[in-house]
């Protein structure tokens, strides 16, 4: 009976052992499913690549303040703009950077259609993703309120003092920029 007991108790710690290894894989892959990606919403209209700067170089940058803050999460930039405020320089140089470029079509010259986009693609996010704004459009503010609200983690990227408000999560673009 003796070895018996040892056999089965063997077998049982082996067992156990392949059991934790699945429970270890189980949690990576929860993980992973948890992690999100950080969206950033681009207000070009608002908020422009300055003048004689290279927007591939900006858009580096603002990746790598990002990364600091956020380390190891995919950064995904959204920028929406209407055909007069982006050269196609620009539209070339931030398409190469890997942002996903919004052209916002505006034929009868309705006032903030690009802020309406943007304001629709803000509420189709999840509690997982961490949402980024830069603007200096202050018509945001109640918009971003209501996702903190719904504990989505967002940061502001902006020259606009109302967004101090979600200060540490304020980045002041006048400062980014003058790195470049």
């Amino acid at each position: 009976m003796d070895k018996l007991t040892k056999k089965f108790t063997k077998q049982f710690r082996k067992l156990e052992k392949e059991i934790n290894n699945l429970q270890n894989i189980i949690d990576g892959i929860k993980n992973q499913e948890k992690k999100e990606d950080i969206i950033i919403f681009w207000d070009i209209e608002n908020t422009q690549v300055p003048k004689n700067k290279d927007a591939f170089e900006l858009v580096s940058l603002i990746k790598d303040y990002i990364h600091i803050i956020y380390p190891n999460y995919n950064i995904v930039i959204k920028c929406y703009y209407e055909e007069q405020n982006l050269t196609e320089k620009n539209k070339e140089l931030l398409n190469d950077a890997g942002c996903y470029l919004h052209h916002v079509p505006n034929p009868r010259k309705k006032k903030e259609r690009s802020d309406m986009l943007i304001i629709r693609d803000l509420f189709d996010m999840k509690e997982n993703n961490i949402v980024g704004l830069i603007s200096s459009d202050g018509d945001f503010l109640p918009y971003l309120t209501k996702l903190k609200d719904k504990n989505i983690e967002l940061f502001v990227i902006t020259n606009n003092k109302k967004y101090d408000v979600f200060l540490p999560n304020v980045i002041v673009w006048s400062e980014l920029c003058s790195e470049l």
